[in-house]
């Protein structure tokens, strides 16, 4: 990975340490295949962490009926469709992760948990910065 944008990517992690709260992103992974002699029983899936307690910052998400957004969704937007069935924005730190996000995912913050309906990666060059991700219940 070059450094030409170490400092951006240590200035979206510092401010979003500052400003978010911590959750967990977990990711589907194989679980127990079903049983062929058992067909009323199926198989498992299970949930991995991809991180554990990492700082997210949170904004509402709103698709109005004119197909506007709520001011601060509007700039994370910005050249990307509208996902209406999202309630939720979250702000990650991509120095924060060891992998990218991706959809399906799903985000644990403190009770409630978020499924990813999409990403957004602000990656200037080669290096990711940030990631936007779409939240619903």
């Amino acid at each position: 990975m070059t450094t030409q944008y170490a400092s951006s990517r240590a200035l979206a992690q510092r401010l979003i340490k500052n400003r978010g709260r911590n959750a967990t992103i977990q990711r589907k992974s194989d679980g127990t295949p079903p049983d062929p002699s058992k067909p009323w029983k199926p198989g498992s899936t299970r949930y991995r962490n991809v991180v554990q307690l990492k700082p997210m910052v949170f904004l509402e998400y709103r698709v109005s009926e004119n197909n506007t957004l709520n001011s601060f969704a509007l700039a994370a937007t910005v050249g990307k469709a509208l996902v209406p069935e999202a309630k939720q924005l979250a702000y990650v730190a991509a120095a924060d992760l060891t992998e990218r996000p991706k959809v399906g995912d799903v985000v644990v913050d403190g009770l409630s948990n978020h499924e990813v309906l999409e990403v957004e990666i602000l990656a200037p060059g080669e290096e990711d910065v940030l990631y936007v991700l779409y939240l619903k219940e």
